[in-house]
This record gives C-alpha cells, structure tokens and sequence, in this order.
C-alpha cells in the first residue's frame, strides 16, 4: 500500500506498478487521470479463486480487479480499469467498457453491454442482451430487463431509471 499523494506517485523515480481500488466508478477515473508518470504502470489483478478456465478468451484492460469468487465465461471485454467485486458473474460476450464498478454478487448476463462508468450495486442483474448507457448507476438488487440510458440512476425489478442527469 502507498499512501501519498498523486503528485508523490507521479514524483516516484523507479517503475511502479500501481492498482487503484476506488469502489466509485467516477472517483476511480478521477484518481487515475491524476496519475501521469510514465514510470506508472497499472496492474491488472485477478485473485486465484476465480473461475475461468484457461481456454476462454478474455481480454483484460489495464488496471482490471476482479475479485474472489468472480464467474468469467468466455469472450468476455473488460476495458481499462474495471472492478469486480466478491462473486460477480460475467456471461458469454459481455462488455464491460471502461471504469465500470461492479459491487457484491452483481451479474451481468451473456451479450450484454455496459458503457464507461456504470456502476452496478450490490446483487444487480443486467440481463441478456442488456445494453447500458455510460455512467448509469444501477441500485442494489435492481434487475435491467431493458436497455437504459447514459447517466441515470435505475432502481428496482424491473430496474427503472429515477433521474436522468442528461
């Protein structure tokens, strides 16, 4: 652990490999942008317990977390710096663009599709087919049955979008 400063990191004379763990999407992105040194590398960290065979195909952005006890099936996208939480599931052609968080137990069914900084909470779904919009939050437990747009906030089953900060 490094506790600092951004401008302390980027002053960092050696090569260092860093990982951020910013549960927030946003705020994850925010802390990225301030690191700029090109001695800066980001890890990719994926924990021994989750279940992915070695044949699938998987690609895997800079600075991805995914955590114990994740499910990844196969042709999966995960871009640059996406989380996964405790026992999250990701199904067979899923993308999950950049800075997306996903909390506790989150699911995202096969073929779906979330855009930059969508946020899934604790237990959400998105199912099949499912396309996000960039920085939807999507509640805990919620269940996207439908698409839903950029920068929303959704809640509920079927998930319903409350706001929507276009």
């Amino acid at each position: 652990p490094y506790l600092g400063t951004a401008a302390d990191l980027n002053a960092v004379p050696e090569p260092l490999h860093v990982a951020v763990a910013v549960g927030n999407s946003r705020g994850r992105a925010a802390v990225v942008a301030r690191l700029t040194s090109p001695r800066l590398a980001f890890a990719t960290l994926v924990h021994p317990g989750v279940a992915c065979a070695p044949y699938q195909h998987l690609e895997l952005g800079a600075g991805c977390l995914i955590s114990q006890s994740c499910i990844l099936t196969t042709n999966i996208v995960l871009g640059r710096h996406v989380l996964l939480n405790l026992g999250c599931t990701i199904g067979h052609d899923a993308v999950l663009e950049d800075f997306c968080s996903l909390m506790p137990h989150a699911n995202v069914g096969g073929a779906a599709h979330l855009e930059t900084g969508v946020y899934l909470g604790t237990n959400a779904t998105v199912i099949n087919q499912v396309r996000v919009g960039a920085n939807t939050i999507i509640g805990a437990g919620a269940v996207a049955v439908r698409d839903l747009p950029a920068n929303c906030t959704a809640v509920g089953i079927p998930a319903k979008s409350i706001n929507n900060e276009q």
